[in-house]
């Protein structure tokens, strides 16, 4: 729902002959929240930096999430968007 309603999540960069040009993509039945099931919380920086990563200027998504399922019930959820689509304002 957040992808539909905010359009600059669904741009996608394209370069050409130098110049950069930006194209809304429609909404993607791609995946964007991606969880994975962990016997300890060691590996959620890996996890983290892997979920960065991802986000793709010229294919997307400029926005990744993963819930991280661990041992006893414990839960992280790591949201990334690049910074060309959201401003330090904005996502305080």
């Amino acid at each position: 729902a957040v992808i539909e309603q905010h359009d600059a999540l669904r741009l996608r960069f394209i370069e050409n002959a130098g110049q950069w040009h930006a194209e809304h993509q429609p909404v993607s039945d791609a995946p964007v929240l991606w969880q994975v099931h962990v016997s300890s919380m060691d590996p959620c920086t890996a996890l983290f930096t892997d979920a960065q990563r991802s986000l793709d200027l010229e294919a997307g998504p400029l926005l990744r999430a993963l819930l991280v399922d661990g041992p006893e019930g414990q839960q992280r959820l790591f949201i990334a968007i690049h910074h060309l689509v959201v401003d330090g304002v904005s996502w305080r």
